[in-house]
């Protein structure tokens, strides 16, 4: 019995890594779910009337190391939720909330490199603030420490 949940596991494992079509847009679609929960919770906290999130999935579909982002893809949502309840809990600093108020668009694209392979790097342009995950999407309690700063 135990050979034969670990050869199901395997299979498992490895049919996700090689995700079709299918699969890929139902880790999309689960993404994008995570993502507007978070967005109406940052509407209410801190005031934003319009927020739009977009999540740029060039960096996970075209990487060298597709087979692997493939199953990185279903981080990907949760990760950039989190990183947007980190910008609703800084709403509780008026200072900060202000300023977030002002964001109108989220940007989540990934990085080139795995360099801070487990920090979001955040720039404000504008109304835009412009989100980098490592291909990984791997997530890190330091990503609300750098967040915090750009505001």
């Amino acid at each position: 019995m135990k050979i034969f949940i670990l050869a199901a596991s395997l299979i498992l494992s490895v049919n996700f890594a090689y995700a079709g079509p299918a699969a890929i847009k139902t880790l999309k679609d689960e993404a994008d779910k995570k993502v507007n929960a978070a967005v109406t919770i940052i509407k209410k906290d801190c005031g934003n009337k319009e927020l739009n999130v977009k999540i740029d999935w060039n960096r996970w579909e075209k990487s060298k190391i597709k087979e692997e982002n493939t199953k990185n893809m279903g981080h990907v949502g949760g990760l950039a939720a989190k990183i947007l309840e980190n910008m609703s809990e800084s709403c509780s600093d008026k200072n900060k909330k202000t300023e977030i108020a002002k964001i109108v668009k989220v940007n989540f694209s990934g990085k080139k490199k795995k360099i801070d392979y487990d920090q979001a790097a955040f720039e404000v342009k504008g109304k835009t603030l412009h989100v980098k995950l490592n291909v990984d999407a791997v997530g890190t309690w330091k990503n609300k420490e750098t967040l915090d700063k750009v505001w």
